[in-house]
């Protein structure tokens, strides 16, 4: 059983699953510790020094003509397991969902996450009938300072409209980025060097959608399309 002190909340709670992470010897695999995560998690991306669980929900918010709009929200809740037992560090919410651990990744103090973002406005006309106008998907990426949890740089929707993401490779200061809404889809490239001035651009296209994006070295980075020709 787990001692109620190693259980951790998200913020918002929309589920009564959890996840559980544990911690093993690698030689003896006696248990060292372990820690419930309530509400669950879709994705754990485990670092050097750190474990991050994401969070996925829905958030509203009320805008002054009457209407609200919904978003899908993430937020992830950073442990530490260095120590005797899992610590949480702290909690950050961001905008969209990550589609998995490869999206996320901690360098130097800071967790860099790309999300597809979307959001719903509904409205209500004169008759009480509401009718609901979605906004297309996009792609975004988020720098977050472990040390204080807040965002500290951002591209909000770095890629044409109805795009999602399929592929995220992190590489030191590099990352690359396969998103798609057809069959042709590009690959951004990301100079993370400077987080006051981050740049990108659009690489190139892959005939399908690339799911894994993989450094070859020399320059060279290989993706493989599916669902083209």
């Amino acid at each position: 059983s787990i001692p109620a002190c190693d259980v951790i909340a998200p913020e918002t709670l929309n589920s009564s699953r959890y996840t559980v992470v544990m911690k093993f010897d690698e030689e003896t695999l006696k248990l060292h510790g372990a820690v419930a995560y309530l509400s669950y998690s879709e994705d754990v991306y485990v670092s050097e020094d750190h474990v991050f669980l994401t969070h996925a929900f829905t958030g509203e918010k009320e805008n002054g003509d009457g209407t609200v709009t919904r978003s899908r929200m993430t937020e992830i809740a950073c442990l530490s397991y260095g120590g005797d037992s899992f610590e949480k560090k702290g909690s950050v919410t961001v905008r969209g969902y990550v589609k998995d651990q490869w999206s996320m990744d901690a360098y130097e103090g800071i967790l860099r996450v790309f999300t597809t973002t979307n959001g719903t406005t509904v409205e209500e006309n004169v008759f009480g009938y509401k009718t609901s106008v979605s906004e297309p998907t996009n792609a975004s990426l988020y720098c977050v300072d472990l040390s204080t949890f807040e965002v500290v740089a951002s591209v909000i929707d770095f890629a044409p409209p109805h795009e999602v993401i399929r592929s995220v490779r992190f590489d030191g200061e590099s990352a690359y980025v396969c998103t798609s809404v057809e069959l042709s889809d590009p690959v951004f490239f990301f100079d993370l060097s400077d987080l006051g001035n981050i740049t990108y651009k659009d690489t190139g296209t892959i005939e399908g959608f690339s799911t894994s994006l993989i450094n070859l070295g020399n320059g060279y980075l290989l993706g493989i399309g599916r669902g083209g020709d």
